[in-house]
């Protein structure tokens, strides 16, 4: 990659931090606690982890400050912002829109090009069309994303694995373009405690979740993701529910199409009812409330998916384990684990544990190591490890600087260690 290229895709990642002028972010948003109100859950249905769309609203609203301007002339974020929380208030529809970039060199590797860019475009939102006077709610809930490379050859996504890491390093940020990720309905009943979804979703939106799960705010490689060894598939149509079965004991399980595509390359519709090839799982958990559910979080997760004959791989399973626990509003420590039969999944058994940390002033941090024996059984174990640190620069701006080391890297046996080298920058309003 030439330095001209380089730095044309450096400055496009580096511009997001010129469209969030701090002076205006770090207002707060207006309207007599606008941000409590969203950053409280009201009239957002959630179910699952970080990554699922009620989740990343009340994140992203809990980084924004909750004191009303002293001026009467808003700023254009805050006027957005404004107009935000009339929709929520009068329609109960909540909306999110954000732009994430990512940068990556790689120190070693098989690639002819040692560097990677690519974006992320997001818009995505709930629409609560009854009972949102006692949370025993009916919802739409939708996503659409544009995913991209910038300037170089391979997305990150993609850079990873022809690296030689049989794990993306970049997970979520392809090439794919516009995509469809999410557009199901959801209800809620006995008082939010039940949640039964169906339609275009994500199952790892709410499948072996904890807090650090989310490529867009915490760790990029997928070995600290959604587990290796599950075979999860692309988003598509399907059906979940969840609930708590008691105050601390929760239960998930759901199906989903094993040929999911969200490009809608496919009719989604002839690949889930005629080509009846299935992705099912099961999860039953431990938490210390349901408003903490993927905080302070211990579950064993059985999943299965059935032969897929067009791609001529065959019928799988398997198990994953993870306990996560937020301490003192502040650490989060992690273990997680996998087991899988078939070749479906990435890995046939892994092993990740590591820490976060959430500072006072919104920044988080994040430090994991993790082994995985391939499916494959010609390539060699792999290690990872890997290190971020959050800066939430203003409101609606974090940047994230990224440190990933892959020893034996399973599909480059020519290479003992890759180093790569990670900025990723993203944008919320």
């Amino acid at each position: 990659m030439t330095r001209r290229r380089w730095l044309s895709a450096l400055s496009a990642v580096l511009a997001l931090t010129w469209f969030a002028n701090p002076a205006e972010a770090e207002q707060a948003m207006p309207g007599g606690g606008s941000a409590q109100g969203i950053a409280a859950g009201k009239n957002i249905p959630q179910f699952g982890g970080p990554n699922a769309v009620g989740s990343t609203i009340i994140e992203d609203a809990l980084n924004r400050s909750t004191t009303v301007p002293g001026t009467p002339r808003l700023t254009p974020l805050e006027s957005w912002f404004a107009f935000k929380e009339r929709l929520n208030d009068q329609h109960g529809l909540t909306l999110g829109l954000d732009y994430s970039a990512l940068a990556q060199h790689y120190s070693g590797g098989a690639i002819d090009e040692n560097d990677a860019v690519g974006g992320i475009g997001r818009f995505y939102g709930t629409w609560s069309l009854y009972g949102r006077e006692n949370s025993n709610t009916g919802n739409i809930v939708f996503k659409v994303e544009n995913r991209h490379r910038i300037t170089t050859e391979l997305a990150p996504q993609d850079a990873g694995i022809a690296a030689g890491s049989t794990l993306p390093t970049g997970t979520a940020f392809s090439n794919i373009n516009g995509a469809l990720t999410n557009l199901f309905f959801q209800h809620r009943l006995a008082d939010g405690n039940f949640t039964v979804l169906a339609g275009m979703a994500d199952v790892t939106d709410y499948l072996d979740v904890y807090g650090l799960i989310s490529p867009w705010m915490h760790f990029q490689n997928l070995a600290f993701l959604t587990s290796p060894a599950i075979a999860a598939p692309n988003q598509g149509l399907g059906i979940a529910a969840g609930g708590m079965l008691t105050s601390n004991i929760y239960a998930v399980a759901g199906l989903a199409d094993a040929n999911g595509d969200p490009t809608l390359s496919v009719n989604p519709f002839d690949s889930f009812f005629d080509t009846k090839e299935y992705f099912s799982h099961a999860e039953i958990g431990w938490t210390s409330g349901k408003e903490r559910i993927y905080l302070d979080n211990v579950h064993l997760t059985y999943w299965r998916v059935d032969e897929r004959e067009a791609v001529g791989i065959d019928e799988s399973e398997g198990l994953a384990a993870s306990a996560a626990w937020f301490i003192n509003e502040k650490w989060l420590p992690f273990v997680r684990a996998g087991w899988s039969r078939g070749p479906a999944a990435a890995m046939k058994r892994t092993l990740a544990g590591g820490l976060g940390l959430r500072r006072e002033n919104k920044d988080v941090v994040g430090i994991g190591i993790a082994w995985g024996d391939p499916s494959i059984a010609e390539l060699r174990e792999q290690k990872t490890g890997e290190i971020f640190y959050r800066w939430q620069m203003t409101d609606v701006l974090a940047i994230t600087p990224n440190v990933q080391i892959i020893w034996d890297p399973a599909l480059n046996s020519d290479e003992n260690r890759i180093a790569i080298f990670g900025f990723r920058t993203r944008f919320s309003m």
